[in-house]
């Protein structure tokens, strides 16, 4: 009888450890499907309260930290966007969203560059070539939005 109850017992407890785990990653899903309806529907706030907590999980802590730079851009808060696009690279180096978002960026901050330097360059060759260099920049820029 002692046998049996604690075979029970421990099955219940490893019953208990497996699906534990399960249910900790089916929240966690449930949090990314509300956050990502949140973010898509507009609801930025909400997003973002959600995506942070996933962000300061070990699991899928990249991707949080991605779409909360995508909102950070949203609401034209440039700098902290990239901080967030960073810290993704941190948690994961090879994390291609975050690679190509920075690079994005960085497409945007060039086009600024080169809008401010012909502004305060006269006409000539290397005046030129930074005028054809905008046009497919900004032309790019299209394509990958």
């Amino acid at each position: 009888m002692i046998r049996a109850f604690l075979l029970l017992t421990l099955c219940s407890v490893a019953i208990t450890a497996c699906a534990h785990p399960r249910t900790d990653e089916m929240q966690r899903l449930q949090r990314i499907r509300a956050a990502d309806l949140a973010f898509q529907s507009g609801d930025l706030a909400k997003a973002e309260r959600l995506y942070r907590t996933l962000s300061e999980g070990k699991r899928g802590a990249e991707s949080a930290h991605v779409r909360l730079g995508a909102i950070a851009y949203r609401r034209g808060e440039r700098e902290r966007a990239k901080e967030h696009f960073k810290h993704a690279l941190r948690a994961n180096r090879d994390y291609a969203p975050a690679m190509y978002n920075l690079a994005i960026m960085s497409l945007d901050e060039s086009v600024e560059y080169l809008r401010r330097y012909l502004s305060s360059t006269s006409p000539g060759p290397q005046h030129d070539r930074a005028s054809e260099l905008l046009n497919e920049l900004k032309r790019f820029a299209a394509e990958t939005r």
